[in-house]
């Protein structure tokens, strides 16, 4: 399997699994986080396709994944923190 080939299907899982974490979030969120978990693996393994693809054309590509990983995963925690703010301000009004 190419490097190509790899890239597109890890990017593709990385993309469908993140998108069903943020639809599940607000459902049983120990699966969201499950999912979110898997969708960070895909993603990760992407970015490295993505560097090895960069070493076999010896293209210098930027790494903007040491700052896309983790800002996924500080969007995800602060989804679930503002989700449990609104939450207590709508319980405090009924």
């Amino acid at each position: 399997m190419t490097e190509y080939r790899k890239f597109n299907i890890n990017s593709t899982l990385g993309f469908i699994l993140y998108i069903l974490a943020v639809l599940t979030a607000f459902g049983r969120s120990g699966i969201s986080i499950i999912i979110y978990l898997a969708a960070m693996l895909f993603i990760g393994l992407a970015f490295n396709n993505s560097k090895r693809i960069a070493q076999i054309t010896k293209d210098d590509l930027p790494d903007y994944y040491i700052v896309l990983l983790p800002s996924f995963f500080f969007y995800f925690i602060m989804f679930f923190i503002t989700r449990k703010q609104v939450k207590e301000r709508i319980d405090l009004m009924t």
